[in-house]
């Protein structure tokens, strides 16, 4: 279950680097709200992949559900509640307002990923397997 495979590092590197351009120099109405969140997804997928070894579908559905509690986080005020919204890193991480579009583009990004996962088969081979 547990294994380092480093095939998919530079896509999250990559991806890192997209999201924190978009998150510091885009101010748009669709690249930084939806583009950005299709990608941190396929960014939760990549770097989960680095580490656990489960099927594409049960990696996808995880990735979409990291984005889901963002934004239930959202949904709840916590941001607000714990002081998020004054910190500028973390109100780019975890946002500030809930949107049902937003859990759209969550499953976009789930999609997306399982796609080239299951398409290329790169992300998913191994470098070192462990079993815990």
């Amino acid at each position: 279950m547990f294994h380092l495979n480093w095939r998919p590092l530079p896509a999250v590197l990559g991806i890192l680097a997209v999201e924190i351009f978009i998150g510091a120099c885009v101010r748009d109405a669709w690249v930084r709200p939806y583009a950005g969140d299709v990608l941190a997804v396929v960014l939760v997928y990549a770097g989960l992949r680095m580490v656990v070894a489960v099927p594409a579908p049960a990696l996808a559905a995880v990735s979409f559900l990291v984005g889901a509690v963002v934004e239930a986080v959202q949904y709840l005020g916590l941001p607000e509640i714990l002081g998020f919204a004054r910190h500028p890193l973390l109100s780019v991480v975890v946002g500030a307002t809930f949107g049902w579009e937003d859990l759209v583009a969550y499953a976009a990004g789930a999609l997306i990923a399982w796609l080239i996962d299951a398409k290329t088969r790169w992300w998913s081979k191994p470098s070192v397997t462990r079993n815990a």
